[in-house]
């Protein structure tokens, strides 16, 4: 009786062992062990436990190791990937600009002449195509035959210049939001639009003199009248900008004198540059 309970007992507790180094790792040889052993030890251990579970893993590559050597990887070389990835990004976001905005078909229709500028302004902002906003990058010369539309290299390095004659030229004034603004027609059938101010339209026409498509007058706007211009849009766009900061969630509100004073500095440099450009 002690030697049929003793035989159990190891019977149990090699079955156990067995189960055990299975589970842990099937990749030792699981199979041959159940073939190793004795075909009455083989039963008696499916009397007590259920079927060992056999886990197949790829030889040689263990869980994680292939991800962790391409953070590694780029952890150790992240100074040439993080410049290549932005850069990357930056051509694409630029090329889509050149879709969106239309540059690029009038590039095509209309390339660049070597006619000298009577006027060159830098550094001025509109919008075209379908939605394709350009602040701050476009530079717009007046020549005798026509209208030189230029971009900022950095911000479409395939954009290149197009030259629109005048006589492909339609312009159309409208008043959004309480601002004279110019809508530059190129071609007819339109190929690409072009949106200004009103202000900037008006210097353009000036240089053009008789060659600008639309007849009028363009009173050329006084010191005074452009710093007042100026300081109502940069007054409206502060208060808009601290009225966002102010409501955002308490986590995340700065104090009110900072919500007051960050974009009334942040806007009021910005408008001062363009009124030390825009009486130029």
């Amino acid at each position: 009786m002690q030697a049929g309970f003793a035989s159990s007992a190891v019977a149990k507790s090699e079955c156990y062992a067995f189960h055990g180094g299975a589970s842990r790792s099937a990749s030792a040889g699981s199979a041959e062990q159940v073939k190793s052993r004795p075909a009455a030890l083989q039963t008696n251990c499916g009397a007590h436990s259920s079927p060992p579970v056999v886990c197949l893993r790829m030889p040689g590559v263990a869980q994680g190791r292939i991800p962790g050597r391409l953070t590694g990887l780029f952890e150790k070389n992240f100074a040439v990937f993080f410049p290549l990835f932005f850069a990357a990004v930056w051509l694409a976001v630029t090329t889509i600009l050149g879709l969106t905005s239309g540059w690029f078909r009038l590039m095509e229709t209309y390339p660049d002449q070597t006619a000298e500028p009577i006027l060159r302004i830098r550094g001025q902002s509109g919008q075209m195509g379908f939605g394709g906003n350009v602040n701050g990058i476009l530079t717009l010369s007046v020549c005798s035959s026509g209208l030189r539309v230029g971009m900022m290299r950095l911000f479409g390095p395939f954009c290149r210049d197009f030259f629109v004659p005048w006589e492909n030229i339609a312009v159309i004034r409208k008043t959004i939001l309480f601002r004279p603004v110019a809508h530059l027609l190129f071609g007819d059938p339109v190929v690409g639009t072009l949106r200004i101010s009103g202000h900037l339209a008006d210097r353009l026409a000036r240089a053009a003199g008789d060659r600008w498509p639309k007849a009028g007058s363009f009173p050329e706007e006084k010191t005074g009248d452009l710093f007042r211009r100026l300081l109502i849009q940069w007054a409206a766009v502060t208060c808009f900008a601290a009225l966002l900061l102010a409501i955002a969630p308490s986590g995340a509100r700065p104090p009110i004198q900072i919500a007051v004073l960050f974009p009334a500095i942040v806007f009021g440099v910005a408008f001062l540059v363009k009124f030390f450009r825009d009486r130029g």
